[in-house]
């Protein structure tokens, strides 16, 4: 076990595991700055309007829309990889790993009874995403809303005389 006191040691954990797996409550755009999305299989995300609906739509393009899960309430930080496991206080955004002065923490699991347990866990947050979400298209409902709810209070990001787009010219 090792612990992660600052940003730059979070980023560098998180490259040398590997993480294939993460369960976080937000994602930034620049969440692949971070994470190696090819080598990334399954995501568990709040979508919510701290997660980047253009993050997630990345990721579902990338990686398909059964791997990426949806708790809204998710408030976890996991990042889980073959060589371990981190469970701290980062969400998956340049806010959190890109060193804008916030105070993380983070703890770094290597052995295999550890990573058993944190492997346990994920599938638990799996279980829980499957019945709050149980197809695709309440999942693009979801983020529909997500969009249309980042695009009012992001409002540098479109024009304010055009009216949002609609969700299927936002994705995949």
């Amino acid at each position: 076990m090792k612990i992660l006191t600052n940003y730059s040691l979070y980023k560098q954990a998180i490259k040398k595991i590997e993480a294939n797996k993460v369960a976080v409550a937000y994602i930034g755009a620049d969440y692949n700055q971070f994470i190696n999305a090819k080598k990334l299989k399954e995501i568990i995300v709040s979508p919510t309007v701290g997660s980047n609906p253009y993050a997630i739509s990345s990721l579902i393009k990338s990686i398909g829309i059964s791997n990426v899960h949806f708790i809204d309430n998710l408030h976890s930080k996991l990042f889980i990889g073959q060589k371990g496991a981190i469970i701290g206080s980062a969400n998956l955004s340049r806010n959190a790993l890109g060193g804008t002065g916030l105070i993380e923490l983070g703890v770094l699991f290597e052995t295999k009874k550890e990573l058993a347990l944190v492997n346990r866990l994920f599938e638990e947050y799996k279980i829980k995403a499957k019945t709050l979400y149980k197809n695709s298209l309440s999942k693009e409902k979801q983020i529909e809303n997500l969009y249309v709810s980042h695009n009012k209070l992001v409002p540098t990001l479109k024009d304010p005389k055009q009216p949002p787009k609609p969700f299927n010219e936002y994705v995949w």
